[in-house]
């Protein structure tokens, strides 16, 4: 007989991401306490301090 994890956690199959909502999902079940909430004032505060027409701060925002 082999031993067995104490912890009986598994890896966890990660995420597929195509959209920023699926990103927030991610964020919700996986992310730390808090990545959610960050990840939604970031963009806010990328897009608020962009011109009207470049949204390239956020843009990147959503990249990293």
């Amino acid at each position: 007989m082999s031993a067995q994890p104490e912890h009986g956690w598994e890896a966890m199959p990660l995420p597929e991401i195509r959209t920023v909502d699926d990103l927030r999902g991610a964020l919700s079940r996986y992310g730390f306490p808090g990545g959610r909430e960050r990840f939604e004032e970031e963009p806010a505060a990328a897009i608020g301090a962009s011109p009207t027409d470049d949204f390239a701060a956020a843009a990147a925002v959503v990249r990293v």
